[in-house]
């Protein structure tokens, strides 16, 4: 019974080890977003009509989409530059940014539209 016991523990152990060895590595360790070179832009976005800031891509791992005005928010949706609004999809504050990472990975177009006046956006994608 005992020797059933320790082997049937040391399957259990064996089998979270390998788990855990082959499960993507938790946010924070520099490791896990590491990449050598990435695309940076930067692009105005009016009021008028919404302005595709990201292809689609499938090869993304990373990208970032910061509001650089100091004054207006921008909308911007995942999907079809026609559905981008004023109170659609995620606000991007002025100053703020919004991150597209491994554990929220898109993949596909995004666009944004501005409020109270045109704005440039900051792009970096990996």
């Amino acid at each position: 019974m005992n020797k059933t016991i320790y082997i049937l523990t040391a399957l259990i152990v064996g089998l979270v080890i390998g788990y855990v060895a082959h499960s993507p590595s938790p946010a924070g360790f520099a490791f896990y977003n590491s990449f050598g070179s990435a695309t940076n832009a930067t692009i105005s976005v009016d009021t008028s009509s919404a302005t595709e800031v990201l292809s689609a891509n499938s090869g993304r791992l990373y990208a970032l989409i910061s509001n650089q005005d100091s004054t207006n928010p921008v909308y911007c949706v995942f999907g079809a530059t026609s559905t981008a609004g004023a109170n659609k999809g995620i606000k991007i504050e002025a100053g703020e940014y919004y991150e597209i990472t491994p554990q929220n990975l898109y993949t596909g177009k995004v666009s944004c539209i501005a409020t109270g006046g045109a704005v440039v956006v900051g792009i970096i994608e990996k």
